[in-house]
């Protein structure tokens, strides 16, 4: 997602790096540019609800109340007084002794008396662990791949042969299922072999560009994002290149985008999208001015603002603070968090500004 107008950096997940996402609800960094991330995903290029789900507690094998036995059952409490009934002695039932009755025996010289059996020899207690084999995962479950849309199912059977074509449209399903549950890292080792495979495949290659730029590794993907622009004549990843570029100190490169943006692009968002990473390319060279003068170019007022609307408003109140223009500053965060009080750290700058 394009970087906010300058100053305060922001973090996105996952990525070493500040500076160059733009903000967004909850911190999250997505790609700029309401129309990047091809027809089959968000087009955001944004994470969908969930990600990577909990993986199952793996508990130790130890000793417990269930998994522990005693061998032996240690000495014997001593001589005790036994109840006038057979019930309740415990011991001797155990032994499998004759249950005595309610018989009374008095003297120990009684000749009738029977002779008790000796206790047990005491031995010390021993633990044992029972062999308790560890909790295993259940085997994963395989969805079906989920139909591409049929532009990209005819570009995948153009560059590939018949017999290719399910498997490649498969993985790249897959791929897309992945980078929509932010699972970045999943979705680039499913889409490298099949940019290698497939390397004319526009939507590949967005794909992957999208990618890398989540996983904030920058070079490449101004890589794969140069050649989907190239492959599709397309400025809608222009934005998303930008800030790229942006964070490659590239600011020459950043304003040809943007040029391209403005003059080509008829998508609001992109639009927006791009005048935020330009700003911010701007306030890096420290033309705070110039960055000011090109957001308040933009729209500042909506009845039903849309995100790309509070993205230019909170970065252009973020400039508006660094310039010292403390009034305007408040006004515009209180602006944004009217609308969206959860929108990154609004409301507490609309705070420390009094």
């Amino acid at each position: 997602m394009p970087g906010s107008a300058g100053g305060r950096p922001f973090r996105a997940e996952g990525s070493g790096r500040t500076g160059s996402p733009s903000p967004s609800k909850g911190g999250d960094r997505r790609p700029a540019g309401g129309s990047t991330g091809g027809p089959g995903w968000d087009r955001t290029g944004g994470p969908r609800a969930g990600g990577r789900p909990p993986e199952g507690r793996r508990d130790r094998p130890g000793l417990d109340a269930s998994s522990k036995r005693s061998v032996g059952r240690g000495r014997p409490a001593g001589p005790r007084e036994l109840p006038a009934s057979g019930r309740g002695w415990g011991g001797l039932a155990r032994k499998g002794t004759r249950n005595l009755g309610e018989r009374k025996w008095e003297g120990a010289d009684h000749e009738d008396r029977p002779e008790l059996a000796a206790p047990d020899a005491w031995e010390p207690e021993r633990w044992v662990k029972d062999k308790v084999s560890p909790p295993q995962p259940p085997p994963p479950r395989r969805r079906p791949p989920r139909p591409l849309p049929p532009g990209i199912a005819d570009e995948l059977g153009e560059a590939a042969s018949p017999e290719r074509t399910p498997r490649l449209s498969a993985r790249l399903s897959d791929a897309v299922r992945s980078f929509e549950r932010d699972l970045f890292q999943e979705a680039k080792m499913l889409l490298q072999p099949l940019a290698e495979e497939v390397p004319t495949v526009a939507t590949v290659r967005e794909l992957l560009g999208l990618t890398y730029y989540r996983l904030g590794q920058w070079p490449q993907a101004v890589r794969e994002l140069d050649a989907y622009t190239e492959l599709s004549s397309s400025t809608s990843a222009h934005a998303v290149l930008a800030d790229a570029n942006r964070a490659l100190g590239r600011h020459a490169r950043v304003a040809q985008l943007w040029e391209e943006i403005r003059v080509a692009s008829e998508d609001p968002a992109t639009v927006a999208e791009g005048r935020i990473v330009a700003a911010g390319s701007l306030a890096d060279q420290g033309r705070l001015d110039e960055a000011i003068a090109l957001l308040e170019q933009g729209r500042l007022s909506a009845k039903h603002p849309e995100d790309h609307h509070l993205r230019l408003w909170y970065a252009l109140a973020d400039l508006y603070e660094r310039g010292g223009e403390v009034p305007r500053a408040r006004d515009l965060f209180a602006r944004v968090s009217r609308h969206d009080p959860d929108f990154v750290d609004v409301t507490e700058r609309r705070r420390a500004l009094g």
